[in-house]
């Protein structure tokens, strides 16, 4: 799990210099030599500006935000769904929205609310990947406040 510190601070690096990822997941991060991950392929990531806002439907379907899916406006946190997405699969070994076969539990590109009590870890780890999958892209986190309760937990546990 620790590892996931690497990539939430990845992405605060990448949103601190204005820059929106687009196509966070599994593939798109790197194992480096020292053991560190990297976000890579930037493709399709964008340079955001001041009140900017993002319609285009970018991104690999598994792991785009509701809002990015149904072409509406989206921002920053768009890359903390992804993130709460990879943060699920490292608890749970799985995606949430494949099966054990590999298909797409659902056909059509609706998002139900991921129920991160699944995870069967302490409270503190399930509210933490709530915070970042919530549907409504105003009720997630921040990465600086993911990240910040992160290292809390890591401290503590």
């Amino acid at each position: 799990m620790a590892k996931f510190g690497d990539i939430a601070e990845g992405l605060v690096y990448l949103h601190q210099r204005n820059v929106i990822h687009r196509d966070l997941k599994p593939a798109n991060v790197l194992i480096c030599i020292d053991n560190r991950l990297k976000l890579a392929d930037f493709g399709i990531s964008k340079i955001m500006h001041e009140d900017d806002l993002n319609r285009t439907i970018v991104g690999t379907p598994l792991y785009m935000a509701p809002e990015v899916a149904r072409g509406k406006d989206y921002d920053y946190k768009s890359d903390v769904w992804a993130l709460g997405i990879i943060f699920y699969e490292l608890c749970m070994l799985e995606h949430p929205f494949v099966d054990r076969f590999g298909k797409r539990r659902n056909q059509k590109f609706s998002v139900p609310q991921l129920d991160c009590k699944r995870l069967g870890y302490s409270s503190a780890l399930q509210g933490l990947c709530d915070m970042m999958i919530q549907k409504d892209p105003t009720k997630r986190w921040t990465l600086e406040s993911i990240l910040t309760k992160f290292r809390i937990l890591e401290i503590v546990s």
